[in-house]
């Protein structure tokens, strides 16, 4: 697990450093301090097929009050997708994920985000991930915030600070090697959540001729 943790680490770094030549604006803020969660706040987002930029879906996130804290709901437009609930353990960290068919539980929670957040923070995690059916995973994350730029989303433009997840899930088969997930999200203090999110998936069979399982997500904000 080390040995693989070693290595996601230094192909992420060399990923965002090769980012750097992308044009940045001016900072709005020196570091962005963590958003104040309030029951009943909502973000509206539509899921995008990023090969043909046809819209698949649109979900509304609305974030509920739970003794233990707050839990992110998302629904559907499409009647036949189950409820999605993520359970907040700070903004913006997971404690478990459900999208009505698997669930994962986080120990300690995922952070896709942890402030204060400032262009160069950085932060690794070991996450020990247990499913529906009980396997447990680690998963080995390195997440960086690159710098501020300017996204344009249905919801308007925004200035947002870009920030950078790579993830191996130690989901090692005989037959296949670990999943790499990469994630770009782009937060905007004001809406207190990010703009515009996508998502990679790959995973490389353990073949001379390896097959490559490959898959591409794009979400956006399209109202609140």
């Amino acid at each position: 697990m080390k040995r693989r943790s070693r290595v996601l680490f230094t192909c992420a770094a060399l990923l965002l450093a090769g980012c750097a030549s992308e044009p940045a604006v001016q900072a709005p803020m020196e570091s962005v301090p963590a958003p104040t969660l309030k029951a009943g706040e909502q973000w509206v987002y539509a899921e995008i097929n990023p090969y043909n930029h046809t819209r698949l879906r649109t979900v509304r996130f609305t974030l509920e009050a739970r003794p233990q804290g707050f839990e992110l709901v998302g629904r559907s437009d499409r009647p036949v997708d189950p409820v999605m609930t993520e359970t907040i353990a700070r903004p913006w960290e997971f404690a478990v994920e459900s999208d009505g068919a698997a669930r994962r539980r986080f120990d300690p929670a995922l952070a896709t985000l942890r402030f204060p957040l400032a262009p160069g923070t950085s932060w690794k995690q070991v996450v020990r991930v247990t499913d529906e059916r009980g396997r447990v995973l680690r998963w080995a994350a390195l997440t960086r915030a690159i710098r501020w730029e300017r996204v344009a989303t249905p919801a308007g433009e925004f200035v947002a600070l870009r920030v950078e997840r790579e993830i191996n899930t130690g989901d090692v088969e005989p037959g296949w090697n670990s999943t790499q997930l990469s994630d770009v999200y782009w937060y905007v203090p004001e809406v207190g959540r990010w703009v515009r999110w996508e998502h990679r998936m790959e995973r490389v069979e353990r073949t001379r001729d390896p097959r490559v399982l490959r898959d591409w997500t794009l979400w956006e904000l399209v109202g609140r």
